[in-house]
């Protein structure tokens, strides 16, 4: 956020972008994949995340611990899903807990109603 007259500084931009992207990667990426690679990433502390952040005049230790518990809950909710065979599956995850088990094998909900 910037005051009214205050310049913009486009590389602090640049990096705020590139946090923000993680960010959104880890809480509202659809395939899985990519969102866990967000997450460790964002949880690993490493030396990328701090300088990302110091690039985009963010407190490391402030966005990190803004986060933790959201990211915590964000993996624990992945990890609830059914593990998939096709590269396609987890394009469109669906929670275990949507999952109904029949005699042979588990469906979704969405295959009760087709």
């Amino acid at each position: 956020m910037h005051l009214e007259g205050e310049k913009k500084n486009p590389l602090q931009e640049l990096w705020a972008a590139v946090l923000a992207t993680a960010i959104h990667d880890a809480f509202n990426q659809v395939g899985i994949i990519e969102a866990r690679s967000a997450i460790a990433w964002l949880k690993g502390y490493s030396e990328d995340f701090r300088l990302v952040c110091e690039y985009a005049n963010r407190n490391p230790k402030y966005v990190y611990k803004k986060l933790i518990k959201k990211l915590k809950e964000r993996e624990d909710y992945l990890d609830g899903f059914k593990a998939r065979s096709s590269p396609y599956d987890n394009l469109f995850p669906v929670p275990r807990k949507w999952l109904h088990k029949t005699k042979t094998n588990y469906i979704t909900s969405v295959e009760l109603h087709s």
